[in-house]
């Protein structure tokens, strides 16, 4: 293991502890260290988010993506900032190209449903929730959010 990937490792450990600066400041190292590294971006972009840190957290899923087109993840969590910050066009296209990436993503299917529906494209809306429950027949909230549109699952 580089020691770049060590201090990602270390600052995962620090996460599962809680100690947010020393993740943020374990990331940032790993990333002087080897800038091409997408999942640490992606990665401290999920704390900044976490930490409601909303721009600092888009510029670093922005950095991920660009280093991988790839990443479905850092597609999911930046649709989701962005359905945050009401930029809902923004939101879907990155929900939908996460999914294009990962079309077996059960939350994936859901958040771009809720976004349909926020859009006023129940069709649509109504299509991703059942996907949702044909990928994961026990998500509660999509057969919460089908029954709330009057449609059985």
């Amino acid at each position: 293991m580089d020691l770049a990937t060590a201090y990602v490792a270390r600052g995962n450990a620090s996460e599962a502890e809680g100690d947010h600066d020393r993740v943020i400041a374990d990331l940032t190292k790993a990333i002087e260290m080897s800038p091409a590294m997408a999942g640490a971006y992606s990665n401290r972009a999920n704390i900044y988010y976490r930490l409601g840190q909303l721009d600092t957290a888009l510029a670093d899923y922005n950095e991920a993506i660009r280093l991988n087109l790839n990443f479905a993840g850092a597609y999911y969590n930046r649709g989701n900032l962005l359905s945050q910050k009401g930029d809902l066009a923004g939101a879907l296209t990155d929900l939908t190209a996460a999914l294009h990436l990962e079309p077996t993503y059960a939350s994936g299917y859901f958040n771009r449903g809720i976004l349909y529906q926020r859009l006023g494209r129940i069709d649509d809306a109504i299509a991703d929730f059942r996907k949702t429950l044909h990928l994961n027949p026990k998500h509660e909230s999509a057969s919460r959010a089908l029954e709330a549109l009057g449609v059985a699952p």
